[in-house]
């Protein structure tokens, strides 16, 4: 386990009341033997597994706060890949704002690459190009206009970026879609 920061706290100005009790909700801890060896809230567990997959698939250490991490919504999702699998889950949303070196795990990740908004538009539109189903629904319908949000949130481009100044913009947006956007 990383030194860094482990603490979360929720600004219950920027979330609905139903959005607070379910990130509030109590999930069981366990270590990496399945052993139960406490509890911890649904926002606290969601940021530790996702801090948890960016080391063990991109090779990003924590040592950051866990609180960086923006949450933005949830998507229940589902794609049938053949007549037998499919992928039916409930995916959450965080946005996480660094500098970061990589090293990724083969076993995870074919390959990373740093783009711009134009770029990840040309590569969607090159059908050499292969993007997880998910990852393809999430850009179109959000990722473009949130980075669009994201980038005209810093005042100053000197500034680093924020990933929390997209809550106030997603926040808008669930109020017409509702909080589990359905996909």
């Amino acid at each position: 386990m990383s030194s860094a920061t482990h603490t979360i706290t929720l600004d219950p100005s920027k979330y609905d009341q139903e959005q607070i009790n379910l990130m509030e909700e109590r999930l069981i801890l366990l270590d990496n033997d399945d052993r139960a060896i406490g509890e911890g809230s649904k926002k606290d567990c969601v940021r530790r597994a996702a801090a948890r997959k960016l080391t063990h698939e991109l090779g990003i250490p924590h040592t950051y706060p866990l609180d960086d991490f923006a949450y933005l919504t949830r998507i229940h999702y589902y794609a049938p890949s053949d007549e037998i699998w499919a992928e039916h889950e409930i995916d959450y949303i965080l946005f996480l704002t660094l500098d970061p070196k990589t090293d990724v795990n083969p076993n995870e990740v074919s390959d990373v690459k740093w783009v711009s908004k134009a770029d990840l538009e040309e590569f969607f539109k090159d059908p050499s190009s292969t993007f997880t189903p998910w990852f393809r629904l999430i850009a179109e319908s959000f990722l473009y206009k949130w980075w669009d949000a994201l980038l005209a949130s810093r005042k100053d481009e000197s500034q680093p970026l924020d990933a929390k100044a997209l809550i106030a913009e997603v926040e808008k947006e669930k109020a017409t879609m509702g909080s589990i956007i359905r996909m």
